[in-house]
């Protein structure tokens, strides 16, 4: 099995500690919270408004 290359994991760690963040940091809400999409390693299939391939998570 092949091993990730570093900027894939360092993009993935970016992303989960993000998200424990902010489920951690708001307060509670009545009904749950769904991942709708999730984007690791965005190699530029979508750029964001500057122009910039970055990572990203949709609650």
């Amino acid at each position: 099995m092949a091993s990730l290359p570093i900027h894939t994991i360092r993009s993935i760690a970016r992303m989960v500690a993000l998200l424990a963040f902010s489920l951690c940091s708001f307060p509670t809400v009545h009904g749950a919270l769904h991942i709708t999409e999730f984007m690791a390693d965005n190699g530029g299939s979508l750029l964001d408004s500057d122009g910039d391939a970055s990572d990203w998570i949709e609650v």
